[in-house]
């Protein structure tokens, strides 16, 4: 304990702050998804990208951001999965007028479902590996939303570009 006390104290403070920021950000994630649940919260996610310069610095926040959202995640109380970690870095970075999609993926195993949620960039994933990812087959998006909208209500399935998804059930697994 003193030792994670020592390393939060060494960070600079504009990392202290991004951490604390992901701390929270994990908390209001799980609150949403267990109160709200997945559309409505998606619904609220929804922020108009602006345009964003192409300096350097605004290259490597996403990068940045997903680092501090992972690392809270390992010491949170919540057991954040990576579909919290994905919506907190999705908010992030709409907030910051970056226009990026948050995906969702499913592979089946047996008779278990498994899935997996991931944001991306132009295209590109954030802090995932190629390798993990080629396992998954991910879910289609409509046109202009950045993420899968499942049906309001207590409606069960949806359907978006003619697969049906259906919200998680007990068996399967979120990676």
């Amino acid at each position: 304990m003193w030792r994670g006390i020592r390393r939060y104290g060494a960070l600079g403070r504009a990392d202290r702050r991004l951490l604390m920021r992901a701390f929270l950000g994990l908390t209001l994630a799980d609150l949403s998804l267990r109160s709200a649940g997945f559309s409505r919260l998606m619904q609220r996610l929804r922020v108009a990208p602006r345009e964003s310069g192409s300096d350097s610095m605004a290259a490597k926040q996403p990068e940045r951001y997903a680092h501090w959202i992972e690392v809270a995640s390992r010491h949170h109380l919540v057991r954040a999965r990576c579909l919290h970690r994905s919506l907190v870095l999705h908010q992030w970075l709409l907030r910051d007028g970056l226009a990026s999609q948050l995906r969702i993926g499913v592979r089946k195993e047996g008779r278990t479902l498994h899935a997996h949620a991931w944001v991306e960039l132009d295209g590109q994933a954030i802090h995932e590996h190629a390798d993990a990812l080629a396992a998954f087959t991910p879910l289609a998006a409509p046109r202009g939303q950045h993420a899968t909208r499942m049906p309001p209500g207590n409606s069960a399935v949806a359907t978006v570009s003619g697969i049906e998804i259906r919200r998680p059930h007990k068996r399967a697994k979120w990676a």
